[in-house]
């Protein structure tokens, strides 16, 4: 078979199954209150965990652009 029609099938097959999945996920019910009182709890430190993440990476991405500008000397 021919790749360049075998490979943009399958990646639509996977979006399409990855859709039905997401779905699937959202119909089921969210659980009993204390569950869904963990889950904001792990909603809450994934978020405060990203935005540490994401201040520390502008910090090193803004340095390493200096040094390497400076190096490369434009």
């Amino acid at each position: 078979m021919n790749m360049t029609i075998f490979v943009p099938i399958v990646g639509a097959l996977g979006v399409l199954y990855a859709l039905y999945l997401f779905y699937y996920i959202k119909k089921q019910p969210a659980g009993n209150q204390t569950m869904q009182d963990i889950a904001e709890l792990i909603q809450k430190g994934a978020s405060a965990f990203l935005k540490r993440e994401y201040s520390t990476l502008v910090i090193f991405i803004v340095t390493m652009f200096v040094i390497i500008w400076a190096v490369i000397g434009v």
